[in-house]
């Protein structure tokens, strides 16, 4: 296996465990990494190489939305 896969496996891997604590103890700047970890590697490996830099703005809506869905006021 290529280690550059290898790497953005784990990549994938350490994000969904992020995200998942992220939104479990409501810390916003977790989930927003999380996000980052799981779709720029599947980005990178799908080809979409271009769309790579779109990642971070589309994290932070993501990490924004989980926020206010569980803010009670």
């Amino acid at each position: 296996m290529d280690w550059l896969v290898l790497l953005l496996v784990v990549l994938i891997v350490v994000g969904i465990f992020l995200f998942v604590y992220g939104w479990r103890k409501q810390l916003q700047l977790a989930v927003f990494f999380g996000v980052t970890f799981v779709i720029a590697p599947v980005l990178y490996l799908i080809g979409w190489n271009v769309i790579v830099p779109f990642v971070p703005p589309v994290a932070f809506v993501m990490s924004n939305y989980i926020k206010k869905s569980f803010d009670p006021t």
